[in-house]
């Protein structure tokens, strides 16, 4: 096998390890991705995952914290968003093992310009 198929490889199996993550945003906070072949139609909208990534140590109950997932739904006929699930992590990419999950669902809200619920209602409804 010469070293060009295994650099293939390893190129491909990177891109599969990461297909579906796209990023939404960077800012001083964080960088925020959302999967969105991964995200479910609904009749109004969407329920898709989100992660973020922070530059510096979260805290949560006094447990350190550098990234988070969530699951959100999103309602693209009302412009509303909720989150269903969030997950703290550790690490960054949803690393190190869960620290915190809930799974309760927040009420439904209409995202504010520029933040990040606009961001994430704006990558699949619009």
């Amino acid at each position: 096998m010469n070293r060009w198929t295994v650099t293939l490889g390893c190129l491909l199996a990177a891109s599969q390890a990461t297909a579906g993550w796209n990023l939404l945003q960077e800012n001083r906070e964080g960088i925020l991705y959302v999967d969105r072949d991964g995200a479910e139609k609904t009749t109004s909208g969407w329920i898709a995952d989100v992660s973020q990534d922070f530059h510096k140590e979260q805290r949560h109950d006094g447990q350190a914290y550098l990234s988070a997932r969530s699951r959100h739904e999103l309602d693209c006929a009302a412009k509303k968003i909720r989150q269903l699930r969030l997950d703290l992590f550790p690490e960054n990419m949803a690393g190190g093992g869960t620290l915190y999950a809930d799974e309760k669902p927040q009420a439904w809200r209409t995202p504010e310009p520029g933040s990040r619920d606009e961001a994430i209602w704006k990558s699949l409804c619009s």
